[in-house]
C-alpha cells in the first residue's frame, strides 16, 4: 500500500496496519465498524487502521460523504465524524453532514465551504483509481499489512488472520 499522509487510527508504531476500502453508504461497511471496534479493543498495541474511499457507483451520497469525512479531518475529528456517518447509512445528505458537524462543534462556515468546494474529490478519485489498479471493485475490502482478507469476515476470522500475522512477525498477541 502506498505510504501517504492518510490519517492512522490507532498507534502509529503498531506492527499491523489494516487498510480498509469502504463506502460511507455501504451497509456492509457500516456493519464492519462493530468488528473494527472489537479489533481495536482486543489489539490496542498491535493494530492500527487507515481508510481508503471506495464509494460504489450506485451510492448516490458515497462521494459527498467521503468528502465530508475529509472536511471533518481538517477539524481533527475524523473518527467521531466517521462513526456518525456509519450510524445511519440510509440518511446521507448535505443537511445530515452539517448536522453532524454542528453536533461535533465544528466551525460550520468552514465545513460547509469545504463541502461545497468538493475539496477532497481529487483524493477520493485517487483512492478509487488505486482500488481499480488492485482489481478491487466492491466493499468492504480489508488488507492486513497489505495482504487481502476476503471480506466481510467475522471478528473471529480477522482475529485468526491477525494472530497469524503477529506470529509471522515474531510478536505476541496483545493481552
Amino acid at each position: 500500500m502506498p505510504q501517504d499522509k492518510r490519517p492512522i487510527k490507532g498507534k502509529l508504531e503498531a506492527p499491523i496496519l489494516l487498510s480498509i476500502f469502504c463506502s460511507y453508504q455501504s451497509s456492509h461497511c457500516a456493519r464492519l465498524q462493530a468488528i473494527i471496534k472489537k479489533i481495536e479493543a482486543f489489539y490496542p498495541e498491535s493494530v492500527a487502521f487507515n481508510f481508503y474511499d471506495l464509494p460504489q457507483g450506485f451510492h448516490r451520497y458515497g462521494i459527498p460523504a467521503a468528502n465530508a469525512f475529509h472536511c471533518a479531518q481538517e477539524a481533527d475529528v475524523p473518527w467521531r465524524y466517521q462513526s456518525a456517518l456509519y450510524s445511519d447509512t440510509s440518511k446521507l445528505d448535505k443537511q445530515r453532514f452539517m448536522n453532524i458537524a454542528e453536533q461535533l462543534g465544528l466551525a460550520l462556515d468552514n465545513f460547509e465551504t469545504c463541502l461545497d468546494e468538493n475539496r477532497y474529490l481529487p483524493s477520493i478519485k485517487a483512492d478509487i483509481e488505486l482500488a481499480s489498479k488492485y482489481g478491487l471493485n466492491s466493499v468492504p475490502v480489508v488488507l492486513i499489512n497489505g495482504l487481502y482478507a476476503k471480506g466481510p469476515q467475522t471478528f473471529e476470522a480477522y482475529q485468526y488472520y491477525l494472530n497469524q500475522e503477529l506470529a509471522y512477525l515474531g510478536l505476541k498477541q496483545d493481552t
